[in-house]
């Protein structure tokens, strides 16, 4: 199973800096991307729900749909190991 999160933020939100510096201080078990929300278009975010920042997403690819699908999203801050501890639980 491959796996990769997504953190949804912006530059100058301070509970989006307080993330980063977690998963820069405890890495992750998969790979992380980041995306700041002011360079995304409305429909970009309408079709992601979000609604506050930051958001991560936990994502898993599916071979047999050939497709990322979202398995957990957590909102506001997030301590890098309880995504891990998922990734260990999906296996």
């Amino acid at each position: 199973m491959e796996y990769k999160v997504v953190k949804y933020g912006a530059s100058w939100c301070q509970q989006c800096k307080m993330q980063d510096n977690e998963f820069e201080k405890n890495p992750l078990k998969c790979p992380l991307y980041k995306v700041d929300v002011d360079e995304l278009k409305d429909k970009e975010i309408e079709s992601l729900n979000l609604k506050s920042i930051p958001v991560t997403i936990l994502w898993i690819y599916e071979d047999k749909i050939s497709l990322w699908t979202e398995i957990h999203r957590w909102i506001g801050f997030v301590k890098a190991e309880e995504i891990n501890k998922i990734i260990d639980n999906y296996g």
